[in-house]
């Protein structure tokens, strides 16, 4: 399981995603949704070691 907590991303001083929280359990297909721009491709990015996201924690048990 992947327990995510309070994503929180700035580019240029902009927030990009903003309190994103959410579980994965393992075999599960998940999606992120949105509008173009949310923050749908740029999350995943940042918990697999991208860009720093401020205030976040996630968890792998």
């Amino acid at each position: 399981m992947l327990d995510v907590q309070n994503v929180n991303t700035y580019i240029s001083h902009k927030k990009i995603v903003a309190d994103a929280t959410f579980s994965l359990q393992p075999g599960s297909i998940t999606g992120l949704i949105g509008p173009n721009g949310a923050g749908g491709g740029f999350c995943p990015r940042v918990l697999l070691g991208g860009p720093l996201a401020f205030g976040a924690s996630a968890t792998h048990c």
